[in-house]
């Protein structure tokens, strides 16, 4: 079975190698695209790892629309003096929209953004404690790598405003500047382009 699926795997990437408007070939459509992303950021002045996942239709290779959810992964203190510290739990997602430059070259550019909603809490243990419903706006550009037809690779930076914490909520430890940053990020998307 393991061999099974490794032959399969490689035919499936050799076949997009052979289509490819890429770094192997040429050919590119329109179509539905998606996959997972990884950014690193600063989350109250600590390093934090957001993970995620987004996806969309591609409009004749030049316009996206479509989806995004993320979250934070590790643990950010909301105030690391208290001796019982709380830790931040962080997540949006929204609509994102991006215009494609030369999406036919191998290495092409894009722009655009997130709009949309989450939510951020805090968590000791396993418990949850005090919340907010956040907007979130996330402007960026990504320069992309057309490694097949079907599966490109785009770096970017992004900046994250956050408005709608309620500081008093969270006893002033946390606010909308403490969730509001740059990113870098870096996404694999499968798909038709």
């Amino acid at each position: 079975m393991k061999k099974f699926i490794i032959v399969l795997f490689l035919s499936v990437l050799l076949i997009s190698i052979a289509q490819a408007d890429s770094l192997f070939s040429s050919g590119s459509i329109s179509g539905v695209f998606g996959g997972p992303l990884v950014k690193y950021t600063k989350i109250n002045n600590k390093d934090a790892l957001i993970l995620g996942a987004r996806g969309g239709w591609a409009f004749n290779s030049i316009f996206t629309i479509g989806g995004g959810a993320y979250g934070l992964v590790n643990d950010i203190p909301i105030n690391a003096a208290q001796p019982d510290t709380n830790f931040i739990n962080l997540g949006y997602g929204g609509i994102v929209v991006e215009y494609v430059g030369m999406s036919d070259n191998v290495i092409h550019w894009q722009v655009g953004g997130l709009i949309g909603t989450g939510a951020v809490s805090t968590r000791n243990g396993n418990e949850t404690g005090k919340n907010d419903i956040i907007f979130v706006l996330e402007p960026g550009a990504d320069a992309v790598l057309n490694i097949t037809s079907t599966i490109r690779l785009s770096a970017g930076i992004s900046y994250r405003f956050v408005s709608g914490v309620d500081s008093d909520n969270f006893d002033y430890y946390l606010k909308n500047s403490d969730l509001s940053n740059f990113s870098a990020s870096l996404t694999l998307l499968f798909g038709s382009f």
